[in-house]
């Protein structure tokens, strides 16, 4: 019979790869795009005549030769230096699984991701310049009857939106690298067997799923798909990009009964154990156990910023837990108890009727690294906001913007934290609203403006108001509040800035 031990769960796994992915992608990205976009436009600029040539012909094998006139122009070409933007990754891995910076295996854990971190960051510059993907496009753009500078701009537009692929890339490496740890925790931790577990779901792999539950010796390679990978995110063996890239599975360690008397836990650094860090000064109310950083943010907030009556916590740091949540809300709201859990199923944290819900994600922050912990922090200061609004509809656009905005203003308050590095934590899926209402209220007072709309009881009136009063155009207000995607409240707040 087997006994196995439940170091993680895939949850709380997919958690921790998604806080990667929220802390390293945007600072990849930002350290991509400038050399990229300098390679498209260039590439643009040398092939404008071979491009108006295919607007006055129709060549059979255009797309090939157009990659093959890319591949030339390109020989040569340096890849920018990528792979420091993500190096922090390795000592984040081994701390999160108990490896100070002084135990060899956390030497040799780190040694090994930097060699496959040099390896995937080439993997991924070429990717993203490949001459057959850029000729594409253009031939795409030139089908659909666009000019020469509309496929131009168009093709531009599109490497801009690559985004996406610096978060794949975090999470693959991420992925490999704490599954690689994992499995030197098991041995460190006497288990004799390891167990495959794959994200349910339909994003994941169908070999990965067939290969759920699967278990084997802790020195011998699972076998997924025809292929051997001693944990998920394994290339050592052969496996190919399509086994590993964007892989969310993880493994735990197993054991026939009786085969050890005991087992350890994974070995994890004690709050006071964890290694500071540079980027938060003063972390002294981030150290404590996950709930009691919960409760110590929650009383400092009271404390500078209250509110009445005192809001209601709401833990979850199960699924079980979650959809007890779930049916409570719905039974408040008269809604259908699944919609609403689906929609908890996505956040890190919610609030509802004075009341703030923590869901499992954020539990997985708030047991991490000091760096996680301050995102934590964070994530109860954006509710915080939202529960001292007066008004009882929210103007979502601005609430969810000025709420990021009051975040990141505490956790400097709190912490001593730099502007900059407070910036990085900003939640990417309020970018665009974060930076619209950073630029509306700067001129007007910043925060101290933005406290002024905790007291109203109509905010869009307040803004349009407001904003009159300091001189922009009364229709171009109203245009701002009536914008309809964050990417429009953005563009419409640049406008309005630029009409003073």
């Amino acid at each position: 019979m087997w006994k196995t031990r439940p170091i993680r769960t895939v949850r709380h796994h997919m958690a921790l790869v998604e806080a990667a992915v929220a802390d390293y992608a945007e600072a990849l990205w930002a350290a991509t795009a400038p050399p990229l976009l300098r390679w498209v436009r260039r590439m643009l600029r040398e092939l404008r005549p071979s491009i108006h040539l295919l607007l006055e012909t129709r060549a059979f094998d255009e797309a090939d030769a157009l990659a093959n006139l890319i591949r030339q122009l390109a020989q040569g070409q340096e890849s920018p230096e990528l792979a420091p933007t993500l190096e922090g990754l390795a000592s984040k891995i081994s701390l999160q699984y108990g490896f100070l910076p002084s135990d060899p295996r956390a030497v040799q854990l780190e040694a090994s991701y930097r060699q496959m971190l040099e390896t995937d960051t080439s993997s991924y510059w070429r990717t993203l310049t490949d001459p057959a993907t850029l000729a594409g496009h253009i031939v795409e753009a030139k089908n659909a009857g666009l000019s020469l500078d509309a496929i131009a701009k168009q093709v531009s537009n599109t490497y801009r939106a690559n985004y996406p692929a610096s978060a794949r890339l975090v999470r693959t490496l991420y992925n490999a690298g704490a599954n690689r740890a994992q499995l030197e925790a098991l041995r460190a931790s006497g288990y004799t067997h390891k167990q495959w577990l794959a994200t349910p779901g339909p994003r994941t792999r169908p070999a990965h799923a067939q290969a759920n539950r699967q278990v084997k010796p802790l020195e011998q390679p699972f076998v997924v798909g025809g292929y051997n990978l001693m944990y998920p995110g394994d290339r050592s063996l052969g496996a190919p990009a399509g086994m590993t890239v964007n892989c969310r599975c993880t493994l735990i360690g197993t054991a026939r009964e009786g085969t050890i008397l005991s087992i350890d836990a994974q070995p994890r650094l004690g709050p006071d154990q964890l290694p500071p860090d540079s980027r938060v000064p003063q972390d002294r109310l981030l150290r404590g156990t996950k709930t009691e950083i919960l409760g110590t943010a929650t009383h400092w907030l009271q404390q500078h910023y209250p509110v009445t009556p005192v809001p209601k916590t709401r833990i979850a740091q199960t699924s079980a837990k979650l959809e007890s949540v779930a049916q409570n809300w719905a039974k408040k709201q008269k809604s259908d108890p699944k919609a609403v859990l689906v929609e908890l199923q996505q956040v890190v944290a919610a609030h509802y009727a004075g009341e703030i819900l923590f869901a499992p994600p954020f539990w997985a922050e708030a047991s991490g690294s000091i760096w996680s912990r301050a995102r934590a922090f964070r994530t109860v200061a954006h509710e915080w906001w939202h529960l001292r609004r007066l008004e009882n509809a929210a103007f979502r656009w601005f609430e969810e913007g000025s709420a990021e905005l009051f975040a990141e203003h505490v956790l400097i308050k709190a912490t001593q934290m730099k502007s900059d590095d407070a910036r990085i934590l900003r939640n990417r899926a309020y970018a665009d609203l974060t930076h619209a209402v950073e630029l509306v209220s700067s001129p007007l007072g910043g925060m101290t403006w933005l406290e002024a709309s905790r007291t109203v009881s109509s905010v869009r009136e307040w803004l349009s108001d407001s904003l009159s009063r300091f001189g922009f155009p009364q229709e171009q207000v109203e245009q701002w509040l009536r914008s309809r995607t964050p990417q429009e409240f953005l563009v419409r707040a640049r406008m309005l800035l630029g009409s003073t």
